[in-house]
């Protein structure tokens, strides 16, 4: 584990601050401390997964790593609506799926920010690929057909 400041100094060869020593993170799962440099390599030529802990240690945020949203990441991303994103549609996020923004394929990540809830019905509209449905910088949400006409 090595946190995203070191990681960052580490690979790209400037010098570690020593006034943040003390929020340096370097050392295995289990606690036990690693070189950094040694980290950074690992990271450079290993199989490394990303994940991002909130303040209480629940995983929000797995990166590329995880195809589909489940337990915390699935979670916020039905905090962040409390009905299908679809206009008109009523039905309830407990009873939608928790689908990307941008898609799996187009490299999308599996994170909250690029989540957003569907009734299955509507998710498999914007999966057929005759509609998307795209988060706006404000939150907000935009669906629109091939032409790039809105929905709604």
């Amino acid at each position: 584990m090595i946190d995203d400041t070191t990681a960052e100094v580490i690979v790209s060869g400037g010098p570690l601050d020593a006034a943040r020593y003390n929020k340096m993170i370097c050392h295995t799962q289990n606690g036990d401390p690693i070189d950094c440099s040694e980290a950074a390599a690992i990271a450079l030529w290993g199989h490394i997964r990303r994940v991002v802990r909130d303040a209480s240690g629940v995983v929000i945020d797995m990166g590329r790593r995880s195809r589909l949203f489940t337990g915390a990441a699935r979670q916020a991303v039905l905090l962040l609506s409390d009905r299908c994103l679809w206009p008109g549609c009523d039905r309830p996020n407990r009873n939608c799926e928790a689908d990307h923004s941008l898609g799996w394929k187009a490299h999308g990540n599996t994170v909250p920010w690029n989540g957003g809830t569907m009734c299955r019905a509507h998710n498999r509209l914007k999966e057929t690929g005759n509609f998307s449905a795209r988060r706006q910088a404000d939150g907000s949400w935009t669906i629109q057909d091939n032409d790039g006409e809105p929905i709604g």
